[in-house]
C-alpha cells in the first residue's frame, strides 16, 4: 500500500499526472540480497538461517486521453480540469462574499 501510495505522489508531482486517470499498469518482483546468520543449535553444532528480501518494481500510468480533450502541456492537466477549478473557486467566493464583507475583507479579483 505504501509502495503504491508512493508511485501515485510520484506521478503527480514529477510528472504532473492528473491523480483522477492514474491506474498501476504493472507490479514486478525481483530477487534482492540474501542475509545468512549462523543458528545455533545444541551440541556445538550450527545451522545456517537464511532471510530473504526482495525488490518490488510499480509502473503507474496515466488513462488514455479521450478524443476532443485538450491538455496544456504534454502531460499537463486538461482544460475541462482547470474549468472545473475555476468554477468551484467563484462559487466559493460568491458563497462567502456576504461573510467577508461582513468583516470589511474585499475581494482581490
Amino acid at each position: 500500500s505504501r509502495l503504491i501510495q508512493n508511485a501515485k505522489n510520484n506521478g503527480i508531482h514529477n510528472f504532473n499526472m492528473d491523480p483522477d486517470r492514474l491506474y498501476v499498469a504493472e507490479i514486478q518482483v525481483g530477487k534482492g540480497q540474501q542475509a545468512k546468520k549462523l543458528r545455533y543449535h545444541g551440541r556445538g553444532r550450527m545451522g545456517i538461517m537464511t532471510r530473504y528480501r526482495s525488490h518490488l518494481k510499480v509502473k503507474v500510468m496515466e488513462q488514455p486521453w479521450q478524443e476532443g480533450e485538450i491538455r496544456i502541456g504534454r502531460r499537463g492537466r486538461r482544460i475541462s480540469v482547470i474549468k472545473d477549478l475555476k468554477k468551484r473557486h467563484e462559487e466559493a467566493n460568491e458563497k462567502y462574499a456576504d461573510i467577508l464583507e461582513d468583516f470589511g475583507i474585499e475581494d482581490e479579483d
